[in-house]
């Protein structure tokens, strides 16, 4: 993915196949993409508010997978700490 607009999320119309859409977003953690989730649909099942809510609803899944990745890692760091006695 190039940039991202300031919604959180892309959608491309044609890239993958003429009458595809794809609606992609970043999932963030530390401040670094480190992957992205996306939603290929025929484009003829879609308008622009459809998109919208696609798009967000993929934001908030990769909001949330990247806070649970973050949880995640606290919780390793502090078993490693507690295990090096710290």
């Amino acid at each position: 993915m190039g940039s991202v607009s300031a919604r959180g999320f892309e959608a491309v119309e044609g890239s993958v196949d003429p009458d595809v859409t794809a609606i992609a977003a970043p999932m963030v953690v530390d401040r670094q993409t480190v992957a992205a989730l996306s939603a290929h649909v025929p484009g003829y099942r879609l308008d622009p508010e459809r998109i919208s809510q696609i798009g967000r609803a993929l934001v908030e899944a990769t909001e949330e997978f990247g806070q649970t990745a973050l949880d995640s890692s606290d919780a390793s760091d502090a078993v490693r700490a507690d295990e090096d006695g710290q």
